[in-house]
């Protein structure tokens, strides 16, 4: 509820995936730092008003649809660092 669609966006810009926040209310906070824009690596921690992201790339892009970047949402207690999903 706290994470609309408006809230940010990834975009493929020549070769690599930048993350963009739209001017949301709860923020956009990438590896502890909240952005406005941040090129992404394999790893980093995304956070959108709170809930938590982790940023990672396959191997090779699927050909039929093109897609390399992905982000699964995760639930972690507070006190511990997100879990890395492969």
């Amino acid at each position: 509820p706290r994470v609309s669609r408006a809230h940010a966006q990834i975009r493929a810009i020549r070769g690599q995936y930048v993350l963009f926040d739209l001017n949301s209310t709860g923020g956009t906070i990438v590896n502890g730092r909240r952005i406005n824009q941040c090129a992404l690596k394999p790893g980093d921690v995304i956070s959108l008003s709170g809930v938590p992201l982790i940023y990672g790339e396959d191997s090779a892009a699927d050909e039929e649809t093109n897609e390399m970047g992905y982000t699964r949402s995760i639930q972690t207690p507070r006190s511990e660092p997100p879990e890395v999903i492969e």
